[in-house]
């Protein structure tokens, strides 16, 4: 078995226990992008013997379907494998997993032939609602014979606390300072100081993001060119900033969160030199706030970096 980058110990433990009582509900909590999802379909493959992408015996609970998105049912099909008919008859918009979902993938679960097991993995279930989760805990108090629950979280304080008791809870952690140094010392491209410097700022200990970054040098780049658009803002005379901002206001608001991650990963690493950077880390978090509250951008974006 591969396996991958960071939290090496748990996944050999829980590896170590498919073919020893191996529990029926495991809850794998930590930071987004430390692999969590990725890693219990590979468990889930290996519990299954099966290679294939999405066999039979495995549901995935991923991306949903939402109204007004551009994923149609066949698009998603390749992330999350139950039948989501009843999001689209009821044109949702929600990214929250309700009482029908959790009908949806139970049903499928008893109509599919019973092998060696059956496995549902649901990423985030801190999406279900108040009802969807009283509903879901029955299932896991009298769990379907040979059904094994493998769950993500990186929010374990919205769940039910009756859910968490109900499942083995493992810990992925970011990745640390070392570990990164040691993956880019053991990769075969050649990375210049800068950029090695970047890697471990910018994927912030994340494995899915730091590894995206070591493998497509396109996204490096871009990742780069954020970077220094932010260097380059935070020593701008204030003029410039407000230009910046009246520009960037009239981007996607995909590209201001991006650049605002940015921002804040930037002003996070000069905290042991600045400690009065901390300040500038909560009006990032205020601005990314206010934007998303239909917010002027031009005039939050301006007042963000006229205080940096």
């Amino acid at each position: 078995m591969n396996f991958q980058l960071g939290n090496l110990r748990v996944q050999k433990l829980l590896f170590s226990q498919i073919n020893n009582n191996f529990p029926h509900a495991i809850l794998l909590s930590g930071p987004k992008g430390t692999g969590k999802f990725n890693f219990l379909k590979n468990l889930a493959h290996e519990i299954l013997g099966k290679k294939t992408s999405i066999p039979p015996e495995l549901v995935l609970v991923d991306k949903l379907y939402m109204e007004g998105t551009q994923s149609d049912l066949e698009d998603l099909a390749q992330y999350s494998s139950f039948n989501q008919i009843h999001r689209k008859k009821k044109k949702t918009r929600s990214n929250s997993l309700g009482v029908d979902d959790i009908s949806s993938f139970t049903k499928q679960l008893h109509e599919t032939v019973a092998g060696k097991y059956k496995i549902v993995i649901v990423r985030d279930i801190e999406r279900m609602t108040i009802a969807s989760s009283n509903k879901f805990l029955k299932i896991l108090e009298e769990p379907p014979q040979k059904t094994i629950f493998l769950l993500t979280t990186s929010q374990p304080q919205k769940l039910l606390p009756t859910i968490i008791s109900r499942c083995q809870v493992k810990y992925f952690s970011l990745l640390s300072p070392q570990e990164m140094q040691i993956e880019i010392s053991q990769s075969p491209k050649f990375f210049s100081d800068n950029e090695k410097k970047l890697l471990m700022i910018l994927s912030s200990g994340k494995s899915e993001e730091f590894i995206k970054m070591m493998n497509d040098d396109e996204y490096l780049a871009e990742k780069k060119e954020k970077y220094n658009q932010v260097k380059k803002i935070i020593s701008s005379s204030p003029l410039e900033k407000m230009n910046e901002a009246e520009g960037i206001a009239k981007t996607s608001m995909k590209e201001i969160e991006e650049l605002l991650q940015t921002f804040f990963l930037v002003m996070r690493t000069e905290l042991k030199e600045k400690p009065s950077s901390v300040t500038a880390l909560d009006e990032i978090d205020n601005t990314r706030e206010a934007i998303l509250k239909n917010g002027n951008k031009r005039m939050c974006l301006e007042r963000l970096f006229l205080q940096l």
